[in-house]
């Protein structure tokens, strides 16, 4: 058998052929023409496979048939080899470029329809991965308030992760109100200092602290929509939200802040 080194017929592998092609086609590159028989015995391919991997392999011009009795087979040159794919795998790509636009050309009507229809889907469960392009959307349709109960590790990676987002509301319309616990190192209460005075010039930001770290996390935009944390305790997407429009839980998510937010005391600057 010839000595095919598995890295080589993998890298063939990662250029578009299966592991057999490539064995195949390695195989004829490092011994030159060799019958169906030769290749089985030097490939290890059984030869009842052969038949079709050689076919295949002529298919995407990487083997040529010698017309001899016995038939023989040799391979292109690796370097033609490897273009050939190069190039196949590029014209694959754009082929699959086009029709991912023109899937999501085709999908764009349908998404409007789901969007305008989305009163039908009040509750919805929002995994943690993908919990940050949920609260995005929310921040960018904001009109008027944003009221949010959050822990002072979930508020230093929001504000980071949604600097953009509230930097681009309308600061005369978008209030931005935040409960968090209070602080107690010096290092905490500048960092959140900090933090109020360089979106203080972007956007309309008041946060006042509770005592302890809040037992709900939670979003509340424009009293319209919100997003409970199943996890209030642990880190921006590693718990999964609820989100809904419903009227009977944005009231009861709205009074709840208002509760905690007449207890709260103002943030002291140092």
């Amino acid at each position: 058998m010839s000595a095919i080194q598995d890295e080589d017929v993998k890298a063939l592998a990662s250029l578009g052929l299966t592991m057999l092609q490539a064995t195949v086609y390695l195989t004829l590159v490092e011994l030159e023409t060799l019958t169906i028989k030769d290749i089985a015995k030097n490939a290890g391919v059984a030869r009842q496979d052969l038949y079709r991997i050689t076919s295949e392999l002529q298919e995407r011009s990487l083997v040529e048939q010698i017309i001899t009795k016995p038939m023989m087979y040799r391979a292109v040159p690796l370097k033609r080899g490897v273009t050939i794919l190069l190039q196949d795998l590029q014209k694959k790509n754009c082929e699959a470029n086009k029709r991912a636009k023109e899937l999501l050309q085709r999908y764009k009507s349908k998404e409007a329809i789901v969007k305008n229809n989305l009163d039908k889907y009040q509750f919805i469960l929002v995994p943690g991965k993908t919990l940050i392009f949920k609260e995005k959307k929310m921040i960018e349709t904001a009109e008027k308030g944003i009221a949010i109960i959050t822990s002072q590790k979930r508020l230093s990676q929001r504000l980071y992760s949604f600097a953009e987002e509230y930097k681009n509301l309308e600061i005369d319309h978008v209030k931005i109100r935040v409960i968090v616990e209070k602080g107690e190192d010096e290092k905490y209460q500048n960092s959140l200092n900090e933090i109020e005075k360089s979106y203080k010039e972007k956007i309309s930001i008041e946060v006042k602290h509770i005592r302890n770290p809040p037992p709900v996390a939670m979003a509340i935009v424009d009293k319209k929509e919100v997003l409970i944390i199943a996890s209030p305790d642990v880190g921006l997407t590693d718990s999964h939200a609820l989100w809904s429009n419903n009227p009977s839980l944005l009231e009861l998510s709205h009074s709840y802040f208002e509760m905690v937010w007449l207890k709260a005391s103002k943030s002291e600057k140092t």
